[in-house]
């Protein structure tokens, strides 16, 4: 799995990824996340490919000191149970050696979503969240505290 940064032309080929039952985001994300990539010095939109061909999108923000990010993932509908999702995870971390702790916001009723995250490391947090759990991975292995919040991604605009 390679990243590569999104671009406007991908919109066409992503839109069509929200038209398949499966995913749980609201197709606006991807023009949230484009404009957030943008216009924000903390925030990168990706796209995932295999042999050149583009499988996932994938918006990341990052805390002000770059340690803590918050993720969001879509995998195209073709590519899904079969291994995208992971790579695309996988090559993030890569991406990104100096964040310590990616955390992912996912609907509750997405099962394949909590499978996948918990199949790569990551652990429920506890934190309350309006229709959404949060997930959340450290490299260092240490299960968030009680008292655990997720990170403060700063807007530039």
């Amino acid at each position: 799995m390679k990243l590569r940064p999104y671009e406007d032309p991908d919109r066409t080929l992503c839109e069509t990824w929200f038209e398949d039952p499966g995913p749980f985001m609201d197709p606006r994300w991807l023009q949230s996340a484009s404009r957030d990539a943008k216009h924000g010095a903390h925030h990168s939109l990706l796209i995932g490919c295999e042999d050149g061909v583009p499988v996932s999108v994938v918006s990341v923000g990052h805390t002000a000191d770059g340690t803590r990010a918050a993720c969001s993932m879509l995998v195209a509908p073709e590519r899904r149970r079969q291994g995208a999702g992971r790579a695309t995870v996988q090559a993030l971390r890569a991406e990104f050696p100096n964040v310590e702790e990616f955390v992912a916001y996912v609907d509750p009723d997405n099962q394949d979503s909590i499978k996948l995250l918990r199949a790569l490391g990551f652990t429920r947090t506890e934190y309350a969240y309006p229709d959404r759990d949060l997930y959340a991975w450290r490299r260092d292995g240490v299960l968030p505290a009680a008292d655990w919040k997720p990170p403060a991604i700063p807007r530039s605009y």
